[in-house]
């Protein structure tokens, strides 16, 4: 039986996947500076006035994002934690984080690195920008299965820094 998480280094496949997921959100990790391009089908939400990794809010939010992964993920599909040339997780969301299951690997709210959770083919995920301390969440889908507890959480009418 195949293991429901394992670390993924960055090569083959899952750079494959990173540069889709990257082309998605238009990020630039090139430029030192972090731009990227909300996609149509995405909003953001600031976290930085929050109190950080140990804020119930943050955790909450973390909670709604794995709650609306699992919802929109198909059994057996993958969902990718990616980050700009460093190792990562792939993971099925139905076999972590549950009762008598391994934890859920890595977060949608970026700590200290940009960072992705994302399916294989990129239609829906979330982008963590560590700098703007902004979450973004793209693929109708998983937007429709979020937003309303993200704007009870962390605020609606987002603002950022520019992208």
């Amino acid at each position: 039986m195949t293991p429901p998480a394992r670390h993924s280094l960055y090569n083959g496949e899952a750079g494959r996947i990173a540069r889709l997921c990257e082309a998605r959100v238009g990020f630039d990790y090139e430029s030192g500076r972090g731009r990227y391009r909300a996609p149509a089908d995405s909003d953001r939400w600031f976290y930085g006035l929050l109190g950080g990794r140990d804020d119930p809010a943050i955790a909450a939010a973390e909670s709604v994002i794995e709650r609306g992964l699992r919802a929109c993920v198909r059994p057996g599909e993958w969902v990718y934690e990616h980050r700009p040339y460093l190792n990562g997780w792939e993971f099925d969301p139905h076999r972590v984080g549950g009762p008598g299951q391994p934890s859920w690997p890595g977060s949608a709210i970026a700590d200290e690195e940009f960072q992705f959770l994302t399916t294989a083919d990129a239609r829906l995920g979330t982008f963590g920008h560590h700098v703007e301390q902004t979450l973004v969440v793209f693929g109708e889908d998983l937007l429709a299965q979020v937003a309303e507890d993200l704007n009870r959480l962390l605020g609606g009418g987002t603002w950022a820094f520019g992208s």
